[in-house]
């Protein structure tokens, strides 16, 4: 999927997850909704790093943390997103650094039906 980086910022839902409460946030202000998550966590007061941050678009969930790597997190932690987003099929996380207008492919892929089983 090739998308302007205006087209991508409009159709993903921007998350975090919160550093003081741990708890997933979506960010849905309209205002800061098509910004850039520099854009975001300045408008909040909240440091973009070591702040797992990423987004929902589609089917899946993509989590990553300062320069797009892995997030560091409990196992639990993926039964919890799967269960607040039921219509997800994959986290992904990290990325790999694509170019402007890709979707940028996940380091590591975490599938629905892999961690639900457990």
């Amino acid at each position: 999927m090739k998308l302007t980086k205006e087209e991508f910022l409009s159709k993903r839902t921007p998350v975090f997850i919160d550093p003081e409460t741990g708890a997933i946030t979506l960010v849905n202000n309209s205002n800061l909704k098509d910004k850039d998550f520099a854009e975001i966590f300045s408008n909040i007061k909240i440091s973009w790093l070591d702040t797992t941050r990423g987004y929902l678009l589609g089917d899946f969930l993509m989590l990553y943390i300062n320069d797009y790597e892995i997030p560091r997190f409990h196992i639990g932690c993926c039964i919890y997103f799967f269960n607040m987003f039921p219509n997800i099929k994959w986290l992904g996380l990290g990325c790999n650094k694509g170019k402007p207008g890709e979707i940028w492919s996940p380091k590591l892929i975490v599938s629905k039906g892999d961690i639900c089983s457990l």
